[in-house]
């Protein structure tokens, strides 16, 4: 008898002094209360938000085939005519809404946060702006969309309001407010490349208000203003989008590119290509390390990258681009219409269409880009003469140009006979097809 109480002393004994041994903290994650008073945590929360930041216009070069912009050269010219994407198959993934819900959980954690104020100030309207720009996001795509600005518990009943679509008008009015909440905390001063301020809140603020007015100029109200904003409320958002502009630009703090004044198209191109250039109010640092595409290598015509010319704008699109006067014509084409370039039938075009498109004979890096089908060998031009044969040279000229389907047998070329120049960088030696 006494040998079991000693045993059962000892055996409470160990378990006792054993508690604070298996009471370990998990080494995989974080808890979560440590998180909102520590100011490294709370900033690595939001560092996150930026990852994860609803911008991919180069990893999602291909949004123009969902439109009739463009092609590639594949053959996609609508993903959507051909099925790919439908209501149960949307691979944009806005509809999602996780990044919402973290956007929610720090905003309603902030405020019992025990961190500097001013740091706490920053940090709120960063991301007021961010849940703004993500409910903007939405808005493009869908028109109204549930408004969800709480965190909800899945445990417990959810409110009705959080599971239907909110008016059109209500997600552009809530985008506005965050705005206005936003300035009023972020700071005015110069912030390090890729971050949030006061200024970046009000281009938002303009361009979603302006937005907002030309849905309820141009738009209908559809699904009782699910879709669509009522049109005697477009000068209420138009006047939004002009104060919210006039307040960056009487700031001073930031300018039009203007470069090079003497050559419109190289400016217009070279706005998207110049680092840290007086008019960039907010973008994504592409470091290659933290940040890369692949937009260089994928849409360089093929003599400057082994995988290039997969972005095909159509005729379509190009024809959509006013003349410089602003006038609208149609060029002429057919056998009796010869040009000397490829930008020939365009030529009284809008100079930011040459600096958003290739066409046959644009001078590149160390040549120029030759998309031509074929080569007419003969005194008087005609199209029956025209030479096609990739094989063949006509006094030192290839009758079908090196970016030609022709001469690359593959996808690797245009279907339209153009190319997409705009955020191409002009590179004298080829892009590895790694790097861009």
């Amino acid at each position: 008898m006494k040998t079991f109480k000693y045993s059962f002393l000892l055996i409470l004994v160990f378990l006792i002094s054993c508690e604070d041994v298996l009471d370990i903290k998990p080494i995989d994650r974080i808890a979560e209360n440590v998180i909102w008073d520590d100011p490294v945590m709370v900033q690595a929360y939001v560092t996150n938000l930026y990852t994860r930041f609803p911008y991919d216009a180069f990893n999602q070069g291909g949004w123009y085939c969902w439109t009739d912009e463009g092609t590639t050269s594949t053959g996609n010219s609508s993903i959507v005519t051909l099925g790919s994407i439908n209501r149960n198959n949307e691979a944009a993934g806005y509809w999602n809404y996780t990044y919402i819900r973290d956007c929610n959980i720090f905003l309603e954690r902030i405020a019992s946060a025990e961190i500097d104020q001013n740091i706490k100030k920053q940090l709120e309207g960063e991301v007021r702006f961010i849940r703004a720009y993500a409910y903007f996001e939405k808005m493009k795509r869908y028109g109204g969309v549930p408004l969800v600005d709480v965190v909800i518990d899945p445990f417990k009943p959810i409110d009705d309001k959080y599971l239907v679509r909110a008016k059109e008008e209500e997600i552009a009015n809530f985008i506005d407010r965050e705005c206005t909440v936003a300035v009023a905390l972020l700071s005015d001063g110069t912030t390090p490349r890729g971050k949030i301020n006061k200024w970046t809140a009000l281009a938002l603020q303009a361009r979603a208000n302006l937005w907002a007015a030309s849905i309820a100029k141009f738009s209908t109200v559809e699904l009782n203003g699910i879709v669509g904003i009522p049109s005697a409320n477009a000068n209420i958002f138009y006047k939004k989008a002009s104060d919210a502009a006039n307040a960056v630009i009487i700031s001073g703090k930031y300018s039009l590119y203007n470069a090079i004044p003497s050559n419109k198209e190289d400016n217009f191109r070279n706005i998207f290509v110049t680092e840290s250039n007086d008019e960039l109010i907010f973008v994504r640092p592409y470091d290659g390390i933290n940040f890369g595409h692949n937009w260089d290598a994928m849409m360089a015509p093929n003599q400057w990258s082994v995988r290039g010319g997969m972005g095909n704008p159509t005729l379509d699109f190009i024809l959509r681009f006013e003349n410089a006067d602003g006038s609208v014509d149609a060029p002429v084409f057919g056998p009796n219409a010869l040009y000397d370039e490829g930008r020939g039938p365009f030529k009284n075009k809008d100079p930011r269409l040459f600096a958003t498109v290739f066409f046959e004979g644009d001078a590149w890096g160390n040549g120029k880009v030759q998309t031509y089908e074929g080569l007419d060998p003969s005194i008087n031009p005609t199209p029956s003469a025209i030479i096609r044969n990739p094989m063949l040279n006509h006094e030192g000229v290839r009758t079908s140009g090196l970016d030609s389907r022709s001469q690359t047998k593959d996808d690797y070329s245009t279907n339209s006979g153009f190319l997409i120049k705009k955020y191409v960088e002009n590179v004298i030696f080829g892009i590895p097809e790694n790097q861009s």
